[in-house]
């Protein structure tokens, strides 16, 4: 009798143990399958960010243009359509505040330039508008400063109608590829040539 109890307890441990053992096994390839999801992951997530991390992210620098903190500026920026001032203040534009890393409009619509070499160029089109030699062109709906809204729409260059680009009150033949110093005051007027505004 004692040998069947002592050969049931023997069976009984090594059923034990087995089962153990099993419990063992199934956990460490669950230890061994979250390694692999987390390494998966990661790698995944590295790629992405090389891949698409420039567009997605913000991380591309502009040609021309150092790193941020490479300098500090500040300035002032108008910007006036046919006589109206195009409205860059947060209530009606809060995309435009620090739109960019480099060169950007804070809410009292003063410029910041913390990186050398970040030009007018970049503010605007942080901001959706595109400046060319003929043309101011607004990608986006912009309010005037009366509070209507300007549509999508391209100012060029027309008879006596053109784009002007001043810098202290002095045209600047640079235009938007001008690098804002400290105090600056920038006017871009699409307006009638034989108008001065100063």
């Amino acid at each position: 009798m004692y040998k069947q109890k002592q050969c049931i307890l023997e069976i009984i441990f090594k059923k034990k143990d087995k089962i153990l053992n099993q419990q063992t096994s199934l956990l460490e390839h669950k230890k061994i399958l979250i390694v692999i999801i987390i390494a998966t992951i990661i790698v995944f997530s590295a790629v992405f960010i090389i891949k698409y991390g420039d567009d997605y992210f913000g991380f591309d620098t502009p040609d021309g243009v150092g790193p941020i903190g490479s300098e500090h500026a500040h300035g002032r920026l108008k910007v006036y359509i046919l006589g109206d001032l195009v409205d860059f203040s947060p209530k009606n534009h809060s995309k435009y505040l620090y739109a960019n890393d480099y060169i950007s409009l804070d809410e009292n619509k003063n410029i910041h330039r913390t990186a050398k070499g970040a030009t007018v160029a970049h503010l605007l089109e942080s901001m959706g508008i595109t400046y060319t030699d003929e043309c101011l062109i607004l990608n986006e709906d912009t309010f005037h400063g009366n509070g209507t809204l300007y549509e999508q729409k391209a100012y060029c260059h027309e008879g006596n109608v053109g784009l002007r680009f001043f810098v202290n009150e002095v045209l600047n033949e640079q235009g938007p590829n001008y690098v804002i110093g400290e105090g600056d005051k920038i006017l871009v007027m699409y307006s009638d040539l034989d108008l001065y505004p100063f």
